[in-house]
């Protein structure tokens, strides 16, 4: 049997498309950079607001994730001035999206929570990763999310469990002194092993979109997703 085609909107190296995957989607992914690394079927080099501009192309898709720049609401951009650089995106995805009708998820991190419309909130805990890593996602054209419970983090970052994939790998923050793993580390965590340290600092820990994908999956099976 033909796989569901999923389209993975801002995908960068693919960490959102490795998790539908295991669901058991055949992805097609786009970034406006060409990314040697991208685990996914198809790649699209193309700006993600100009492919969702041609709906016919979006309609080929059962499910249509998206995951806009999230520096215009990140401590980092705030703290460094950079954040005039990066405008919210999140408002013209959705539009867009709805527009033409499609099932999707809209990704951001959790500062950005309130520019997203209900979002159910994943951790990493939720899955036994090494990182909490909260995420936001909005669900719409016929979907429904849920999440799983959200119990009380059994660590904290830097107890050799739990690390915090951002900045540099074996590095130390300035803010809080606390060391940051190296890749291998970063890898385990985040259960990610084919991207540099970069693009991990950037990504979705795919079993954040294998649970949702797997949700997805079974809606399309009774025939609950518009």
């Amino acid at each position: 049997m033909m796989k569901p085609e999923a389209l993975d909107l801002f995908c960068c190296a693919g960490g959102a498309t490795r998790g539908l995957q295991q669901a058991g989607f055949r992805v097609t992914g786009v970034d406006k950079v060409r990314r040697a690394n991208y685990c996914g079927d198809a790649f699209v080099e193309s700006d993600a607001l100009d492919v969702m501009r041609d709906v016919a192309f979006l309609r080929r898709f059962v499910l249509v994730t998206a995951s806009p720049p999230c520096q215009f609401g990140s401590a980092g951009a705030g703290r460094w001035g950079t954040r005039d650089r990066h405008p919210n995106l999140i408002p013209p995805t959705r539009e867009l999206l709805q527009a033409a009708g499609v099932p999707y998820v809209i990704e951001n991190i959790e500062p950005n929570l309130r520019h997203l419309v209900d979002p159910i909130v994943l951790c990493g805990e939720m899955f036994d990763l090494g990182v909490f890593r909260h995420r936001g996602f909005e669900a719409g054209g016929g979907i429904t999310l849920t999440a799983p419970a959200h119990l009380r983090h059994r660590g904290r970052i830097g107890d050799g469990k739990y690390v915090t994939v951002t900045g540099k790998s074996g590095g130390r923050s300035v803010r809080d002194g606390i060391q940051h793993g190296a890749k291998a580390d970063w890898q385990r965590a985040m259960g990610i092993d084919w991207m540099t340290t970069r693009e991990m600092a950037q990504a979705i820990p795919p079993a954040y979109t294998e649970w949702i994908g797997r949700q997805v999956m079974a809606q399309l099976a009774v025939g609950a997703v518009a």
